[in-house]
């Protein structure tokens, strides 16, 4: 057994997403950052996601599987954290799919600035309000002294705005047992 660490472990909950999984799978492993584990957490899926989670790991040696009970979104990225041995952890739902350089720019955006999360948007106070927007996006909104939402939906060309689970990557905080 090695003490190796991979710099990010990637938790990606899985539950009845057989027409997904391979989509958001395939842009994991082929991130341009390759020091990554990817924890696939099959919460008890009754369609033939355990099985396809199970495939993954005959053609990438980075991927792990875990099969447990249906115990929901919350328990299942626990489980995957609980294993995880990665310098940092992030998290992509398994009917999702990522920009192939994700990880890469948020691993380099923690390391360059010390910082125990790194995100790939930003929240915002617009109209009382708080808006995730990605650092382009908040670089136009402040150039042009945008406040109002309004104003925001109007002049970005219906940029996308809501709440993501898989912007981030946290720094691991490994517990003494």
């Amino acid at each position: 057994m090695t003490n190796y660490s991979p710099l990010v472990s990637i938790v990606v909950p899985t539950y009845n997403v057989e027409k997904y999984i391979k989509n958001c799978v395939d842009s994991l492993i082929n991130q341009t950052l390759k020091d990554i584990e990817i924890i696939l957490v099959n919460d008890g899926s009754t369609d033939s996601s355990g099985e396809i989670c199970d495939e993954y790991t005959k053609i990438d040696s980075r991927i792990r599987v875990i099969h447990q009970k249906n115990m929901g979104l919350g328990l299942s990225r626990n489980s995957g954290m609980k294993i995880a041995t990665g310098k940092y952890i992030g998290f992509v739902d398994s009917d999702d799919f990522v920009s192939l350089d994700m990880f890469r720019i948020l691993y380099e955006n923690a390391e360059r600035n010390n910082a125990d999360i790194s995100y790939l948007f930003l929240s915002i106070l617009l109209s009382g309000l708080f808006v995730s927007v990605s650092v382009e996006l908040l670089q136009y909104i402040t150039s042009r002294g945008l406040t109002e939402i309004d104003d925001v939906i109007n002049n970005t060309a219906g940029a996308i705005i809501g709440w993501l689970a898989y912007d981030r990557m946290l720094k691991a905080v490994k517990r003494k047992r």
